[in-house]
């Protein structure tokens, strides 16, 4: 490795650390998958829900002055039912899809991908070839010293 590595020992212990860093998200992000939410408190939430749906037009209807003397009254009553109400379904189902955000649906990231095109962008920057036009002395005296220490 140390052939084929051309950089300073400050840079590659910056990697380490990002692989560290990478490490130690991974294992914050199992744990979001390992601990369930408790499912008769999601229960709960459902049934809350439904009643939500059930009685929020009488909650709606009596804050109009006199909902039932037109129909002209009765539709901002419906409306802001409906928007209270597909507003909270709507939170309901984000929720559901962030409980498990990596799997195999359709709105749940696609971690093993991104895992691999990390692999593979690693790959690259290791196996490519030195470009031809690059010069270490470009770099300076440290990087000139440091090459010919590696390739001692």
């Amino acid at each position: 490795i140390a052939g084929r590595l051309l950089i300073a020992p400050p840079i590659l212990s910056r990697v380490y650390q990002e692989l560290s860093n990478g490490m130690l998200h991974y294992f914050m992000a199992m744990k979001i998958v390992l601990v369930p939410f408790p499912f008769p408190f999601a229960q709960f939430l459902q049934y809350a829900l439904i009643l939500f749906i059930v009685f929020c037009p009488f909650a709606v209807l009596p804050s109009l002055e006199e909902p039932w003397q037109g129909l002209e009254k009765t539709w901002p009553a419906l409306l802001m039912n409906f928007l209270a109400c597909a507003g909270f379904v709507a939170l309901n189902e984000i929720a559901v899809e962030l409980e498990e955000p990596f799997g195999d649906d359709g709105n749940d990231y696609p971690l093993h991908q991104e895992q691999w095109n990390i692999v593979w962008a690693i790959e690259d920057c290791y196996f490519c070839d030195t470009p031809r036009g690059f010069n270490v002395s470009d770099l300076g005296q440290d990087a000139l010293r440091y090459v010919r220490s590696c390739t001692a």
